[in-house]
């Protein structure tokens, strides 16, 4: 356990210091454990990366939950991520629910999208926009008001169509090319998608290109989702440019700014005005106003400015909340 004066701006934490690490912020709870217990509540990031403990989160931004062989229950308003081997992956949310999970549980429930690859569990799905379900050996079972598509190896799959196209537009464009599934819901913009499973586009006026090998999901208003991942993309822009390169998972929720992020696990970039430029292994979370964050590093980065510079450089963690430069 470790304990920081008010006035501290860095933390510097060599491997082995700690096994466990229990706290409560507001703005950040990162535990990086063996074979302890993280119990983490926070109302801006939780990140939890586990061997055989126990992941119990509770924010209204993010939970990114990566176990082997515990539990990880995540209960928020914007993003569940739970990759787990061997465990259960309980997750409820409004907006988005991703499990990927080999012989577990996945049990999702959300009003926008459920998106569970399973090899042996259960899927059980329930939601208004979409449900798809890609299974093995397990159970499809899906209950939506407008869609429906279950892929299975031995289980159970009701579907009505050989590959599926589904469009739901007003005056727009819908292009649309996929060996499995493509949905495009679109107002008056266009909706460009090439992919071998899904591409799930919504959009008001803006354009959605996207290709991927599994999922695309671009939510925009007026501006520009260019996408190009193997597994995810999730990118909510207003007027921005959300640029995304990753093999795992980039979020980039901007409103004005640019969204730079190239990572092979996740980048989260919050970014009002400015520019937020991240390259790591493992994540970067950036929260800035109008200044930038720059920041590498092996395990995490965590910068929160208002008007200042944050550049970070370490291996294990780093640890800055000023408004002046940090270097």
């Amino acid at each position: 356990l470790v304990n920081l004066p008010p006035n501290q701006q860095f933390i510097f934490l060599e491997d082995n210091i700690f096994k466990s690490i229990a706290a409560n912020s507001a703005i950040l709870h990162l535990s990086v454990g063996g074979l302890g217990f993280n119990i983490l509540n926070s109302d801006i990031l939780h990140l939890s990366v586990e061997g055989l403990g126990f992941n119990i989160l509770d924010s209204d931004i993010l939970h990114l939950s990566v176990g082997g062989l515990g539990f990880n229950i995540l209960d928020s308003d914007i993003l569940h991520l739970s990759v787990g081997g061997l465990g259960f992956n309980i997750l409820d949310s409004d907006i988005l629910h991703i499990s990927v999970g080999g012989l577990g549980f996945n049990i999702l429930d959300s009003d926008i999208l459920h998106l569970s690859v399973g090899g042996l569990g259960f899927n059980i799905l329930d939601s208004d926009i979409l449900h798809l379900s890609v299974g093995g050996l397990g159970f499809n079972i899906l209950d939506s008001d407008i869609l429906h598509l279950s892929v299975g190896g031995l289980g159970f799959n009701i579907l009505d169509s050989d590959i599926l196209h589904l469009s739901v537009g007003g005056l727009g464009f819908n292009i649309l090319d996929s060996d499995i599934l493509h949905l495009s819901v679109g107002g008056l913009g266009f909706n460009i998608l090439d992919s071998d499973i899904l591409h799930l586009s919504v959009g008001g006026l803006g354009f959605n290109i996207l290709d991927s090998d599994i999922l695309h999901l671009s939510v925009g208003s007026l501006g520009f989702n260019i996408l190009d991942s193997d597994i995810l993309h999730l990118s909510v822009g207003g007027l921005g440019f959300n640029i995304l390169d990753s093999d795992i998972l980039h979020l980039s929720v901007g409103g004005l700014g640019f969204n730079i992020l190239d990572s092979d696990i996740l980048h989260l970039s919050v970014g009002g005005l400015g520019f937020n430029i991240l390259d790591s292994d493992i994540l970067h979370l950036s929260v800035g106003g109008l200044g930038f964050n720059i920041l590498d590093s092996d395990i995490l980065h965590l910068s929160v400015g208002d008007l200042g510079f944050n550049i970070l450089n370490s291996d294990i963690r780093t640890l800055s909340s000023s408004c002046a430069p940090n270097v």
